[in-house]
């Protein structure tokens, strides 16, 4: 008699109209932590607005917890989704949202309304305090060897859904920078 281990589905789930925060869409991030660099962004999502989304992802922490763990008593598994009273001081954050930040090693699929794929500097291209739609995947993970366990979002796809109020300054307008002849050297 043998036995085979399942493949578990991916735990996956699409977010639509969340506020983007700290995108690194174009470049892998480098780890706080010294780990492997990374694509990633933080979503924001408004409670109100986003309640099924919220109670969705709250199930799939749990889902991925015990499929990983064999309990829901993991201390790390519950800090994916994190309430934004932590970061009130920060543009989008606040006690009226959640907010996770999804990762990959992989750079996800960036895309416009239209499904076309876009390009740092195209009009679309997601910016912190734009809405996006994402997919992501839920999953646990027990690396015994590096000591590291908990439950993360995988970034799979953002596309851009509509202007926000950018974070941090935002964009610069460039009707206000001032145009340089071929043959002048800019001074």
């Amino acid at each position: 008699m043998s036995t085979q281990t399942q493949k578990q589905e991916p735990l996956r789930h699409t977010i639509l109209g969340a506020r983007l925060s700290f995108p690194s869409l174009d470049k892998a991030k480098a780890n706080e932590q010294g780990g492997d660099a990374k694509f990633e962004c933080t979503l924001i999502l408004d409670k109100k607005d986003h309640a099924k989304d919220i109670a969705t992802l709250e199930k799939l922490i749990q889902r991925a917890t015990m499929d990983t763990f064999g309990t829901l008593k993991i201390k790390f598994a519950h800090e994916l989704l994190r309430d934004g009273g932590d970061k009130e001081e920060m543009d989008g954050y606040g006690v009226g949202v959640k907010f996770l930040k999804a990762r990959s090693g992989n750079r996800p699929a960036v895309v416009d309304g239209a499904k076309s794929p876009v390009a740092p500097g195209d009009a679309k291209w997601p910016y912190a305090g734009c809405y996006v739609n994402v997919g992501i995947d839920i999953y646990g993970y027990n690396n015994k060897a590096k000591g590291a366990k908990g439950v993360s979002a995988s970034l799979r796809w953002v596309q851009f859904a509509k202007d926000g109020e950018p974070f941090g300054g935002g964009r610069v307008d460039m009707d206000e920078i001032p145009e340089v002849a071929a043959d002048n050297d800019g001074l």
